[in-house]
């Protein structure tokens, strides 16, 4: 099973199994592994120039935390918020004015 198939397993709490989690290929699947996502979706922001910075310094932090924990779960759903902000930060940072 892979974290893109993790929507059929949403009860499933990875912290306390995380021998059930199996990472995914890029971005998907990080919208359903609990508790890693209600963890870091509140840090997810990438509308302006400013937000992105403070998400991707919070989403960071998280990282960091999730290694000390040893968790590797949620090191793992981490990167690809930080990257997903990337993703959709930078059509933003290309027009002139940074409007779409």
């Amino acid at each position: 099973m892979k974290a893109g198939a993790a929507a059929a397993q949403a009860d499933v709490d990875y912290r306390a199994s995380p021998e059930r989690y199996r990472a995914g290929c890029g971005e998907q699947g990080v919208l359903s592994v609990e508790p890693c996502k209600s963890e870091l979706l509140p840090h997810w922001r990438f509308k302006t120039v400013a937000l992105a910075e403070e998400s991707a310094r919070a989403l960071m932090a998280c990282f960091e935390q999730y290694r000390g924990a040893d968790d590797v779960v949620g090191m793992d759903m981490a990167r690809p918020f930080m990257q997903m902000g990337y993703t959709r930060a930078r059509p933003n940072a290309n027009p002139p004015g940074g409007r779409k």
